[in-house]
């Protein structure tokens, strides 16, 4: 199986294709000032599961995290909180001949960080961390 993602602006899956604007994001500027500092970004890609995994059933898991693998920490009322996101793939008992290939996009819209620094959006695959999308988070005026 293989993952391939983009941390963009926005994404969307409309007809089975995945449509993204703004990828290759690395940077998210909020303004000078206290928290929260909101952010906006969406994760987009595709999974290609081979005729031999078409059976079974899959997880895509996708969690925010600090540069220090911690939880991301969110700001006021949703303190405590987890920035993320679960698709369920059900499996198909039918033969299958060729790759299928799933488009997926999950949109984080107002999310409140209560810090500046360093995140990574951890993306696995049936339990196991196999992708790691970093970005930074950065104040100007």
């Amino acid at each position: 199986m293989q993952l391939d993602v983009v941390l963009c602006d926005h994404g969307q899956v409309s007809g089975d294709k995945l449509f993204v604007s703004g990828g290759g994001v690395d940077r998210m500027y909020v303004a000078v000032g206290p928290g929260p500092y909101v952010v906006n970004f969406a994760i987009a890609g595709t999974i290609t599961v081979p005729p031999s995994q078409a059976p079974y059933d899959r997880r895509l898991t996708l969690r925010l995290e600090t540069e220090d693998d911690e939880p991301a920490p969110l700001f006021g009322e949703l303190a405590g909180a987890v920035v993320g996101g679960e698709m369920v793939m059900t499996g198909n008992s039918a033969p299958a001949i060729d790759d299928q290939v799933i488009a997926f996009a999950f949109n984080f819209q107002g999310v409140p960080l209560a810090e500046l620094g360093g995140y990574e959006m951890v993306c696995s695959l049936d339990g196991e961390d196999v992708r790691r999308l970093f970005f930074r988070v950065e104040a100007v005026n």
